[in-house]
Protein backbone atom coordinates (compact mmCIF):
# COMPACT_ATOMS: atom_id res chain seq x y z
CA UNK A 1 0.00 0.00 0.00
CA UNK A 2 1.38 3.40 -0.99
CA UNK A 3 0.40 6.91 -2.05
CA UNK A 4 1.35 7.87 -5.58
CA UNK A 5 0.49 10.47 -8.20
CA UNK A 6 -2.68 9.70 -10.14
CA UNK A 7 -1.82 8.76 -13.71
CA UNK A 8 -4.38 7.14 -16.01
CA UNK A 9 -3.24 3.63 -16.86
CA UNK A 10 -3.45 1.95 -20.25
CA UNK A 11 -5.96 -0.83 -19.60
CA UNK A 12 -8.02 -2.73 -22.16
CA UNK A 13 -11.62 -1.58 -22.49
CA UNK A 14 -14.39 -3.49 -20.70
CA UNK A 15 -17.72 -2.48 -22.20
CA UNK A 16 -21.30 -3.58 -21.55
CA UNK A 17 -24.07 -3.65 -24.14
CA UNK A 18 -27.49 -4.41 -22.65
CA UNK A 19 -30.92 -4.64 -24.16
CA UNK A 20 -33.93 -6.79 -24.79
CA UNK A 21 -34.12 -9.48 -27.46
CA UNK A 22 -33.73 -8.03 -30.96
CA UNK A 23 -32.15 -4.79 -29.75
CA UNK A 24 -29.01 -5.26 -31.85
CA UNK A 25 -26.50 -6.28 -29.19
CA UNK A 26 -24.60 -8.97 -31.10
CA UNK A 27 -24.25 -7.07 -34.40
CA UNK A 28 -23.24 -3.87 -32.59
CA UNK A 29 -20.75 -5.77 -30.41
CA UNK A 30 -19.07 -7.22 -33.51
CA UNK A 31 -18.80 -3.76 -35.08
CA UNK A 32 -17.38 -2.27 -31.90
CA UNK A 33 -14.93 -5.15 -31.37
CA UNK A 34 -13.50 -4.90 -34.88
CA UNK A 35 -12.99 -1.17 -34.35
CA UNK A 36 -11.21 -1.81 -31.06
CA UNK A 37 -8.64 -4.09 -32.68
CA UNK A 38 -8.41 -2.44 -36.12
CA UNK A 39 -4.96 -0.94 -35.51
CA UNK A 40 -3.63 -3.63 -33.17
CA UNK A 41 -1.18 -6.43 -33.96
CA UNK A 42 -3.52 -8.94 -32.34
CA UNK A 43 -6.50 -7.83 -34.42
CA UNK A 44 -8.64 -10.96 -34.18
CA UNK A 45 -12.04 -11.18 -32.48
CA UNK A 46 -13.46 -14.16 -30.58
CA UNK A 47 -17.08 -14.54 -29.46
CA UNK A 48 -17.98 -16.68 -26.47
CA UNK A 49 -21.52 -17.56 -27.52
CA UNK A 50 -24.10 -18.82 -25.01
CA UNK A 51 -27.05 -18.02 -27.29
CA UNK A 52 -27.40 -21.31 -29.17
CA UNK A 53 -24.82 -20.48 -31.91
CA UNK A 54 -26.59 -17.25 -32.89
CA UNK A 55 -23.42 -15.16 -33.20
CA UNK A 56 -22.44 -17.30 -36.19
CA UNK A 57 -25.44 -15.91 -38.08
CA UNK A 58 -23.15 -12.94 -38.83
CA UNK A 59 -20.32 -14.95 -40.40
CA UNK A 60 -20.92 -13.26 -43.77
CA UNK A 61 -20.66 -9.78 -42.23
CA UNK A 62 -17.58 -10.17 -40.02
CA UNK A 63 -14.40 -12.22 -39.73
CA UNK A 64 -14.37 -13.74 -36.23
CA UNK A 65 -13.99 -17.01 -34.34
CA UNK A 66 -16.39 -18.47 -31.83
CA UNK A 67 -16.47 -20.62 -28.70
CA UNK A 68 -19.96 -22.08 -28.32
CA UNK A 69 -20.67 -22.47 -24.61
CA UNK A 70 -23.35 -24.85 -23.37
CA UNK A 71 -25.00 -25.14 -19.95
CA UNK A 72 -24.30 -25.40 -17.09
CA UNK A 73 -23.11 -21.81 -17.21
CA UNK A 74 -20.82 -21.71 -14.17
CA UNK A 75 -18.39 -18.85 -13.62
CA UNK A 76 -15.49 -21.30 -13.92
CA UNK A 77 -16.65 -22.39 -17.38
CA UNK A 78 -16.56 -18.77 -18.56
CA UNK A 79 -13.03 -18.40 -17.15
CA UNK A 80 -11.98 -21.55 -18.97
CA UNK A 81 -13.33 -20.17 -22.26
CA UNK A 82 -11.63 -16.80 -21.71
CA UNK A 83 -8.30 -18.53 -21.00
CA UNK A 84 -8.66 -20.48 -24.23
CA UNK A 85 -9.18 -17.26 -26.19
CA UNK A 86 -6.40 -15.41 -24.34
CA UNK A 87 -3.91 -18.14 -25.11
CA UNK A 88 -4.69 -17.72 -28.82
CA UNK A 89 -3.94 -13.97 -28.50
CA UNK A 90 -7.27 -12.49 -29.56
CA UNK A 91 -7.39 -8.72 -29.25
CA UNK A 92 -11.06 -8.55 -28.31
CA UNK A 93 -13.45 -11.03 -26.72
CA UNK A 94 -17.22 -10.71 -26.87
CA UNK A 95 -19.30 -12.63 -24.34
CA UNK A 96 -22.86 -12.97 -25.60
CA UNK A 97 -24.48 -13.26 -23.20
CA UNK A 98 -22.85 -12.95 -19.81
CA UNK A 99 -26.35 -12.92 -18.29
CA UNK A 100 -26.23 -16.72 -18.39
CA UNK A 101 -23.37 -16.72 -15.87
CA UNK A 102 -25.66 -15.00 -13.39
CA UNK A 103 -29.18 -16.17 -14.24
CA UNK A 104 -28.79 -19.18 -16.54
CA UNK A 105 -28.81 -22.91 -15.86
CA UNK A 106 -25.83 -23.55 -13.59
CA UNK A 107 -25.29 -19.83 -13.01
CA UNK A 108 -25.04 -18.03 -9.68
CA UNK A 109 -28.80 -17.69 -9.06
CA UNK A 110 -29.36 -21.32 -10.06
CA UNK A 111 -26.64 -22.47 -7.65
CA UNK A 112 -28.10 -20.45 -4.78
CA UNK A 113 -31.65 -21.65 -5.48
CA UNK A 114 -30.55 -25.29 -5.59
CA UNK A 115 -28.15 -25.24 -2.64
CA UNK A 116 -28.57 -27.84 0.08
CA UNK A 117 -27.70 -25.21 2.69
CA UNK A 118 -30.57 -23.86 4.77
CA UNK A 119 -29.15 -20.42 5.59
CA UNK A 120 -30.23 -17.85 2.97
CA UNK A 121 -26.95 -15.95 3.31
CA UNK A 122 -24.76 -19.05 3.17
CA UNK A 123 -26.28 -20.25 -0.11
CA UNK A 124 -24.87 -17.17 -1.85
CA UNK A 125 -21.31 -17.34 -0.51
CA UNK A 126 -19.88 -19.75 -3.07
CA UNK A 127 -21.76 -18.42 -6.15
CA UNK A 128 -20.76 -14.84 -5.35
CA UNK A 129 -17.15 -15.82 -4.72
CA UNK A 130 -16.99 -17.57 -8.10
CA UNK A 131 -18.63 -14.58 -9.80
CA UNK A 132 -16.03 -12.26 -8.30
CA UNK A 133 -13.27 -14.54 -9.61
CA UNK A 134 -14.71 -14.20 -13.10
CA UNK A 135 -14.96 -10.42 -12.89
CA UNK A 136 -11.41 -10.12 -11.54
CA UNK A 137 -10.20 -12.33 -14.37
CA UNK A 138 -11.91 -10.14 -16.98
CA UNK A 139 -10.72 -6.87 -15.43
CA UNK A 140 -7.09 -7.98 -15.41
CA UNK A 141 -7.10 -9.50 -18.89
CA UNK A 142 -4.92 -8.19 -21.74
CA UNK A 143 -7.91 -8.36 -24.14
CA UNK A 144 -10.66 -5.85 -24.77
CA UNK A 145 -14.03 -7.20 -23.59
CA UNK A 146 -17.53 -6.50 -24.80
CA UNK A 147 -20.06 -8.06 -22.43
CA UNK A 148 -23.57 -8.40 -23.81
CA UNK A 149 -26.36 -8.82 -21.29
CA UNK A 150 -30.02 -9.49 -21.56
CA UNK A 151 -32.33 -6.99 -19.89
CA UNK A 152 -35.45 -6.97 -17.77
CA UNK A 153 -37.95 -4.36 -16.68
CA UNK A 154 -37.02 -2.25 -13.67
CA UNK A 155 -39.93 -1.51 -11.37
CA UNK A 156 -40.66 0.95 -8.62
CA UNK A 157 -43.55 1.58 -6.27
CA UNK A 158 -45.57 4.76 -6.65
CA UNK A 159 -48.13 4.89 -3.88
CA UNK A 160 -49.85 1.51 -3.93
CA UNK A 161 -49.00 0.86 -7.56
CA UNK A 162 -45.96 -0.95 -9.01
CA UNK A 163 -44.89 0.61 -12.29
CA UNK A 164 -42.12 -0.07 -14.80
CA UNK A 165 -39.15 2.32 -14.69
CA UNK A 166 -36.95 1.45 -17.66
CA UNK A 167 -34.83 -1.69 -18.02
CA UNK A 168 -31.73 -3.03 -16.29
CA UNK A 169 -29.13 -5.66 -17.25
CA UNK A 170 -29.66 -9.21 -16.04
CA UNK A 171 -26.50 -9.55 -13.99
CA UNK A 172 -25.21 -9.04 -10.46
CA UNK A 173 -26.33 -5.66 -9.10
CA UNK A 174 -22.82 -4.11 -9.00
CA UNK A 175 -21.84 -5.48 -12.42
CA UNK A 176 -21.97 -2.12 -14.24
CA UNK A 177 -19.59 -0.45 -11.76
CA UNK A 178 -16.64 -2.28 -13.34
CA UNK A 179 -17.39 -1.18 -16.90
CA UNK A 180 -15.47 1.52 -18.80
CA UNK A 181 -18.59 2.28 -20.84
CA UNK A 182 -22.19 1.05 -20.85
CA UNK A 183 -24.54 1.22 -23.82
CA UNK A 184 -28.28 0.62 -23.74
CA UNK A 185 -29.31 -1.02 -27.02
CA UNK A 186 -32.83 -0.67 -28.42
CA UNK A 187 -34.83 -0.66 -31.66
CA UNK A 188 -32.55 -3.04 -33.63
CA UNK A 189 -29.26 -1.29 -33.01
CA UNK A 190 -29.92 2.20 -31.77
CA UNK A 191 -27.86 3.11 -28.74
CA UNK A 192 -27.99 5.30 -25.67
CA UNK A 193 -24.84 5.95 -23.62
CA UNK A 194 -25.58 5.27 -19.97
CA UNK A 195 -21.96 5.36 -18.73
CA UNK A 196 -18.76 6.75 -20.23
CA UNK A 197 -15.68 8.62 -18.88
CA UNK A 198 -16.11 12.36 -19.15
CA UNK A 199 -12.94 12.88 -21.21
CA UNK A 200 -13.70 10.05 -23.65
CA UNK A 201 -15.67 11.90 -26.27
CA UNK A 202 -17.88 9.47 -28.18
CA UNK A 203 -19.94 11.05 -30.94
CA UNK A 204 -22.68 8.45 -31.36
CA UNK A 205 -25.73 9.26 -33.42
CA UNK A 206 -28.18 6.37 -33.26
CA UNK A 207 -25.89 3.39 -34.05
CA UNK A 208 -22.57 1.97 -32.86
CA UNK A 209 -19.94 1.29 -35.51
CA UNK A 210 -16.26 0.43 -35.99
CA UNK A 211 -15.23 4.10 -35.73
CA UNK A 212 -16.46 4.24 -32.13
CA UNK A 213 -14.31 1.22 -31.31
CA UNK A 214 -11.26 2.98 -32.80
CA UNK A 215 -11.94 6.10 -30.70
CA UNK A 216 -12.12 3.99 -27.51
CA UNK A 217 -8.93 2.08 -28.42
CA UNK A 218 -7.06 5.33 -29.12
CA UNK A 219 -8.18 6.77 -25.79
CA UNK A 220 -7.10 3.61 -23.95
CA UNK A 221 -3.71 3.52 -25.69
CA UNK A 222 -3.09 7.22 -25.08
CA UNK A 223 -2.90 6.74 -21.30
CA UNK A 224 0.15 7.99 -19.46
CA UNK A 225 1.26 4.66 -17.98
CA UNK A 226 1.03 0.97 -18.76
CA UNK A 227 0.41 -2.01 -16.51
CA UNK A 228 1.86 -5.51 -16.61
CA UNK A 229 -1.50 -7.21 -17.10
CA UNK A 230 -0.19 -10.77 -16.79
CA UNK A 231 1.29 -9.89 -13.42
CA UNK A 232 -1.91 -8.11 -12.37
CA UNK A 233 -4.04 -11.11 -13.33
CA UNK A 234 -1.81 -13.58 -11.51
CA UNK A 235 -1.72 -11.44 -8.36
CA UNK A 236 -5.51 -11.12 -8.34
CA UNK A 237 -5.84 -14.88 -8.70
CA UNK A 238 -3.30 -15.38 -5.89
CA UNK A 239 -5.34 -13.20 -3.54
CA UNK A 240 -8.46 -15.22 -4.27
CA UNK A 241 -6.64 -18.51 -3.67
CA UNK A 242 -5.13 -17.16 -0.44
CA UNK A 243 -8.65 -16.48 0.83
CA UNK A 244 -9.14 -20.27 0.89
CA UNK A 245 -6.34 -20.74 3.43
CA UNK A 246 -2.65 -21.54 3.54
CA UNK A 247 -2.80 -25.23 2.58
CA UNK A 248 -4.83 -24.46 -0.54
CA UNK A 249 -2.47 -21.63 -1.44
CA UNK A 250 0.61 -23.81 -0.99
CA UNK A 251 -0.81 -26.45 -3.32
CA UNK A 252 -1.66 -23.83 -5.95
CA UNK A 253 1.65 -21.98 -5.62
CA UNK A 254 3.68 -25.17 -5.96
CA UNK A 255 2.18 -25.74 -9.40
CA UNK A 256 3.43 -22.37 -10.70
CA UNK A 257 6.65 -22.15 -12.67
CA UNK A 258 9.55 -20.12 -11.27
CA UNK A 259 8.77 -17.09 -13.44
CA UNK A 260 5.21 -16.83 -12.16
CA UNK A 261 6.32 -17.39 -8.57
CA UNK A 262 8.61 -14.38 -8.95
CA UNK A 263 5.61 -12.23 -9.93
CA UNK A 264 4.14 -12.78 -6.46
CA UNK A 265 7.17 -11.71 -4.47
CA UNK A 266 6.00 -8.07 -4.29
CA UNK A 267 2.81 -9.03 -2.44
CA UNK A 268 4.03 -11.95 -0.32
CA UNK A 269 3.30 -10.17 2.98
CA UNK A 270 -0.19 -9.30 1.82
CA UNK A 271 -0.80 -12.90 0.76
CA UNK A 272 0.53 -14.11 4.10
CA UNK A 273 -2.00 -11.94 5.93
CA UNK A 274 -4.86 -13.14 3.73
CA UNK A 275 -3.94 -16.78 4.40
CA UNK A 276 -3.63 -16.11 8.10
CA UNK A 277 -7.03 -14.44 8.26
CA UNK A 278 -8.60 -17.26 6.24
CA UNK A 279 -7.23 -19.83 8.68
CA UNK A 280 -8.74 -18.02 11.63
CA UNK A 281 -5.55 -16.26 12.71
CA UNK A 282 -4.04 -19.59 13.68
CA UNK A 283 -0.29 -19.70 13.15
CA UNK A 284 0.39 -21.56 9.91
CA UNK A 285 2.26 -24.84 9.97
CA UNK A 286 5.72 -24.93 8.40
CA UNK A 287 5.84 -26.54 4.99
CA UNK A 288 9.24 -27.23 3.46
CA UNK A 289 7.75 -27.43 -0.04
CA UNK A 290 7.00 -23.71 0.18
CA UNK A 291 9.85 -21.25 -0.54
CA UNK A 292 9.57 -18.35 1.94
CA UNK A 293 11.25 -15.78 -0.34
CA UNK A 294 8.67 -16.32 -3.06
CA UNK A 295 5.51 -16.87 -1.07
CA UNK A 296 3.28 -15.42 1.63
CA UNK A 297 5.11 -16.96 4.61
CA UNK A 298 7.54 -15.14 6.90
Amino acid sequence: MKIEKAIRKSLPAVICLYGESGSGKTFSALKLAHGLVANAKNNRVCVIDTENHRASHYDADFDFDVINLESPFSSSKFIEAIKLAQNEDYGAIIIDSISHEWDGIGGAVYQADNSSLKNKIAVWQEPKKEHKKLMDFILSSKCHFILCTRAKAKTKQVGKEIIEDGIVPIQEKTFLYDMLAVFHMYNKGQVEITKCPKNLQLNITNFLNEAHGKVIADWVNDAGASIDLEKLQLQKEARLIAMEGLSTFIAWHSELDKENQELLVDIKKELHNICKEADGNVKSRTNTAFTPTKAPVD
